[in-house]
């Protein structure tokens, strides 16, 4: 939260809409005078714009030309700010409407992010008509619990050598080993050869399982592509 605005670079730090603006207007950056600059130095709060916004003293190098609608974009957004007048800069967890942060409310946000993520992965998942067994290998995969080594190693086990068993290229880890590998990149290559279908193959595991389908078809007319991605996996 902004208070005077003095410990906070203007172009560095996440201080609006969770995202340097030197990142979301990189032009604007590059001709910036003020790219060290603190927020409390280039705001004149004293002096209001008649949306009742403070004004900003911001300086370029040249012309803007073509920047000057990303300039206003970025005034639009950085007039938005809530300042806490008087007061310190300080972070404020807003992730579940409080301003501290507790491990339960940030246990309470990514549980959300992941359920919003595999919701629709695992309802179709459990609908296929394979063994036990397989939906659980699978579903172990897409929640990234499989021991793999890397997994073993971040609970404490003392691995010597994390490297994939199959290419002894890279760590081993659920989506190098079943997807990232080259290994298993030739296996899936063979099958979608025989299978006659071409697919953009993704790196994340859930995005594989979810576009190994045939584009033309309602997704009821997908499901055994499904059941094949699952086979393949279990075999792999």
């Amino acid at each position: 939260m902004l208070g005077d605005g003095e410990s906070v670079i203007f172009w560095e730090d996440r201080w609006t809409e969770g995202q340097a603006l030197k990142e979301k207007f990189p032009r604007l950056f590059s001709i910036s005078r003020s790219i060290d600059s603190k927020v409390g130095d280039l705001v004149q709060r004293e002096q209001i714009t008649s949306e009742g916004c403070p004004m900003w003293n911001l300086a370029w190098c040249r012309e803007r030309f073509v920047c000057e609608h990303k300039e206003k974009l970025m005034l639009a957004m950085i007039s938005r700010v809530r300042w806490c007048v008087g007061g310190q800069d300080r972070l404020v967890w807003e992730g579940d409407g409080q301003q501290e942060y507790t491990i339960k409310s940030g246990y309470n946000v990514l549980n959300k992010e992941d359920q919003m993520q595999t919701s629709e992965v695992f309802k179709l998942l459990w609908t296929l008509k394979i063994e036990p067994s397989a939906a659980v290998c699978v579903w172990r995969l897409l929640l990234d619990r499989l021991p793999t080594k890397y997994n073993l190693a971040k609970r404490g086990l003392q691995i010597a050598n994390l490297s994939c068993p199959l290419c002894l290229e890279c760590v081993e880890t659920g989506q190098h080993l079943f997807v990232v590998c080259k290994v298993p990149q030739k296996v899936w290559d063979q099958c979608e050869r025989w299978l006659g279908n071409v697919t953009v193959r993704h790196k994340s595991i859930i995005t594989h399982f979810l576009s190994f389908c045939l584009i033309h078809r309602r997704q009821s007319g997908n499901i055994a592509w499904k059941v094949m991605w699952v086979a393949i996996v279990t075999k792999l």
